[in-house]
C-alpha cells in the first residue's frame, strides 16, 4: 500500500467567456456561438449567434386597445411608434375583430405602455402591459452545459482510494466572486455540485475542510474528479490537498 499525500493548485480559475454574477444578465451584448453565460446558477452556452434582449414584453393589457377590422385568428408581427422591434402577438377574432391578444415572443427595446399595432388587418391595436428586462436566455439559441470553460481542480484516477480533505479558494480582487465546485465523471459529464453559488468576499479565503471521496477506475463513466468555475468577471486562485492510497 503507498499513501501519496498530493497538493493540486489551479492558479486562476478562468470565468466562463462573457459571464456576469448570477444575479445579473448582460444587456445588449453579443454573445457568439460557444460562449457561456450563467443565470441562476445554471451555465447556458450558445448555440448560435445571439444578442441578449433588453426590456421585450411579456404581458399585455387584457382589455384590447382597439379591435379594428379584417382579421383572422393567428399570431402577427406588430409595430410601434417607440423604438421596439421583434414583438408578436398571437390574437382570436369574431367577425375580423380582435378579442384577444398574447405575447408570442417579446421582442427588445420596449416600454410599458407602448402600443402595438398589430398587422394583418386595420388598426388593430394592443398595449404594453409588463416587460421582462433581458435575464432569461432564450430557449432557443441558449443550452444549458456544464463543460467547457471549466477548470479541473482535481483530476480523474485510475486506481487506488482518493479523497480530497481540504480545498482552499482565495479572491484577490475589490469584488466578491461567485463560484461553483461539481462532481464530473472522465467524459466531462456533470454528477452534481458539491458546492452551489458560494460567495467569497473581497479579498478573503476561504477553506474547506470536509472529505469528499473521489471514484477511481478504468471506465470513464465511473469515474469522478471535481471542477470548478467562477461566476464573476474576476478569478480565483484556488489549491486542493488530495490523499491517494494505492
Amino acid at each position: 500500500m503507498a499513501t501519496d499525500f498530493q497538493t493540486k493548485s489551479v492558479v486562476n480559475v478562468p470565468e466562463l467567456s462573457a459571464t456576469q454574477t448570477p444575479s445579473a444578465w448582460a444587456i445588449s451584448t453579443n454573445y457568439v456561438a460557444n460562449n457561456y453565460v450563467i443565470y441562476n446558477g445554471v451555465t447556458y452556452k450558445a448555440s448560435s449567434n445571439h444578442t441578449a434582449t433588453n426590456n421585450d414584453v411579456s404581458s399585455l393589457e387584457t382589455d384590447i386597445t382597439n379591435a379594428g377590422s379584417g382579421y383572422s385568428a393567428g399570431t402577427k408581427s406588430t409595430t410601434n411608434a417607440g423604438s421596439g422591434t421583434g414583438a408578436t402577438v398571437t390574437i382570436t377574432v369574431d367577425g375580423g375583430e380582435i378579442q384577444t391578444a398574447t405575447i408570442s415572443a417579446g421582442g427588445s427595446g420596449y416600454s410599458e405602455g407602448d402600443v402595438l399595432t398589430i398587422v394583418g388587418g386595420t388598426d388593430g391595436k394592443v398595449t404594453v402591459k409588463t416587460l421582462t428586462s433581458g435575464n432569461s436566455p432564450p430557449s432557443s439559441v441558449w443550452e444549458e452545459s456544464n463543460v467547457s470553460g471549466i477548470t479541473d481542480l482535481v483530476p480523474v484516477y485510475t486506481g487506488g482510494e482518493v479523497t480530497v480533505h481540504a480545498i482552499y479558494v482565495s479572491n484577490k480582487h475589490t469584488g466578491d466572486v461567485h463560484f461553483y465546485l461539481q462532481m464530473r465523471d472522465g467524459s466531462n459529464n456533470h454528477k452534481g455540485y458539491i458546492l452551489y453559488n458560494v460567495v467569497v468576499p473581497a479579498q478573503s479565503s476561504m477553506v474547506i475542510e470536509k472529505p469528499i471521496n473521489l471514484t477511481a477506475s478504468d471506465t470513464a463513466s465511473d469515474q469522478r474528479k471535481l471542477s470548478i468555475y467562477a461566476s464573476a468577471e474576476e478569478k480565483l486562485d484556488v489549491m486542493a490537498s488530495v490523499l491517494v492510497i494505492s
